[in-house]
């Protein structure tokens, strides 16, 4: 299995994100990185689409982003959302296989509006003929700095032959 990261970062308006207080984290895997390029272009504001997939192959590239909402702002004059997003990575007979409890961190300085962060950078998952066929499952921690609450959000991708 190989690991590789690719970054982006923006907002999207689907479904409606979580209010203050409220931590959520959803992961999502697309067989194309295209979501991933959609979401930084300030011209496909409001119409990211993300293709999600369940099942992979050999060599076949997940692309798998982190989207939070949520995340309570700290006290003025700083007003800045913090954050931190951690994932782990178990096998299809539930072993843990791989963790990073701080794969990234992020600061929006005073968010105007609720909205979606997603982690950067995003998360590019390619399994290897050694692994096992079998169902992979990508859990999400992400933790609000300013509360220190944390949210989790689970993922599962079907790797076939």
């Amino acid at each position: 299995m190989l690991l590789i990261a690719t970054f982006a970062q923006s907002k999207t308006p689907w479904p409606p994100p979580a209010q203050p207080g409220d931590l959520n984290i959803t992961v999502v895997a697309s067989d194309s990185p295209q979501y991933l390029h959609d979401w930084v272009n300030p011209e496909k504001h409001n119409k990211v689409t993300i293709k999600k997939i369940n099942n992979i192959k050999v060599e076949q590239v997940a692309y798998c982003g982190f989207l939070i909402s949520g995340l309570t702002p700290s006290p003025a004059p700083d007003s800045s959302v913090y954050f931190s997003v951690g994932f782990k990575l178990y096998g299809p007979d539930g072993s843990l296989l791989f963790e990073q409890p701080i794969y990234t961190q992020g600061k929006i300085k005073d968010p105007q509006k609720q909205t979606y962060v997603m982690a950067d950078p995003a998360l590019d998952l390619i399994m290897e003929k050694s692994d096992p066929v079998g169902t992979y499952t990508i859990v999400g921690i992400v933790t609000d700095l300013v509360t220190k609450q944390k949210a989790t959000g689970i993922y599962k991708l079907t790797l076939t032959e």
